[in-house]
């Protein structure tokens, strides 16, 4: 089970390793990260599109991205380092707070802006251009990410205010052929609700026990025919 970068991950090990999905009774992707929605935001839109190079400087050769980051949330105190992360992310990619747990919100965004990898960062924004994902390193041993080799059942869950993974038509016709078990697709959830959402038992992870068990039985069903 992956939420979206997470999503991304297991594509791309459906297809560097073929076998993979077979060992599985039950690939579940929330949001999962392959087709992305052009930015909506102007500004960062062209920043993003227009200044490749800059990127790859700011975030790659000198981490200032990073460096930033870090130095910010030992200067602030923690709220106002929440709050600044909650304001970048809704204004860049509509990460709206509203169906989160009230008390746990600056918690949440206390974690959600921290950056772990430059190398990742630059990857995530050649895959903003491109709108979908992308190889971003000489050592990928392929020339471009498809969806395949993805032979056990799925469950996949999207949400109608996701302004930034697309799970709609190009995913549905990437995914043809394979055996969806379920595909729930939430009209008001935005990208991060799928794991931070309040009413989430009822929404995501009730339907995720009941893919788990309609899989588990398929399985065992398929092993004494």
């Amino acid at each position: 089970m992956g939420h979206s970068q997470g999503g991304s991950q297991a594509y791309i090990g459906f297809q560097l390793y073929p076998d993979l999905s077979k060992q599985l009774s039950l690939f579940v992707g929330l949001c999962p990260a392959f087709y992305l929605f052009p930015i909506k935001n102007v500004l960062f839109s062209h920043f993003v599109i227009r200044y490749p190079r800059l990127i790859s400087w700011l975030m790659g050769e000198k981490a200032t991205f990073v460096k930033i980051t870090v130095a910010l949330r030992n200067i602030f105190p923690a709220w106002f380092y929440c709050l600044l992360g909650q304001l970048a992310l809704d204004h860049c990619f509509h990460w709206s707070s509203l169906r989160w747990p009230e008390q746990h919100v600056f918690k949440f965004f206390l974690f959600t802006p921290a950056v772990s990898s430059c190398k990742l960062l630059l990857g995530w924004f050649a895959a903003l251009r491109e709108t979908q994902l992308v190889p971003c390193s000489k050592s990928t041993p392929v020339k471009k990410f498809e969806i395949c080799n993805i032979e056990c059942p799925v469950a996949i869950f999207s949400g109608g205010a996701d302004g930034v993974v697309d799970c709609g038509k190009r995913l549905h016709n990437a995914m043809a052929g394979c055996n969806v078990l379920v595909w729930k697709h939430i009209e008001e959830y935005n990208h991060m609700d799928f794991v931070l959402a309040s009413d989430i038992e009822e929404q995501v992870l009730k339907p995720i026990l009941q893919a788990i068990n309609t899989a588990l039985y398929i399985k065992e069903e398929s092993a004494t025919s």
